[in-house]
């Protein structure tokens, strides 16, 4: 409970989340690049014909390999997966995080949680 009470100024400061400004751009910059590129390829319709053959191919061998014991396991998984459990997590970390005042990370995770449900709005 001492923590509780210590003064803010004795509070372990976050970490700099850009430690490095020029590493920082240039990783951002590659990641922009590379999603960049996969989205035109994905655009193309040849490109978007390979990718579903080999998606096709995938899906056949998934289901050569289903057996009971698998078909349950993907199905616990697909429960944990539900939002009636994801959101009381994502709720009790974001509360942590704002708790242990890391604005930073909340922030992070925060803007992942957004894009992550924008990206499955159809």
């Amino acid at each position: 409970m001492s923590g509780l009470s210590e003064p803010a100024t004795t509070r372990q400061e976050e970490d700099e989340v850009l430690a490095s400004p020029r590493r920082t751009a240039l990783l951002t910059a590659a990641v922009v690049a590379i999603t960049v590129v996969l989205f035109v390829l994905v655009a193309v319709h040849g490109t978007l014909a390979r990718i579903q053959r080999i998606d096709n191919w995938w899906l056949r061998l998934m289901i050569s390999g289903r057996t009971a014991p698998l078909t349950a396991i993907a199905k616990v998984f697909n429960v944990l997966g539900l939002v009636y459990v994801t959101l009381p997590v994502r709720i009790a970390l974001a509360g942590f995080l704002a708790l242990r005042r890391r604005w930073w990370h909340l922030i992070a995770f925060t803007a992942a949680v957004v894009m992550s449900e924008l990206s499955l709005a159809r």
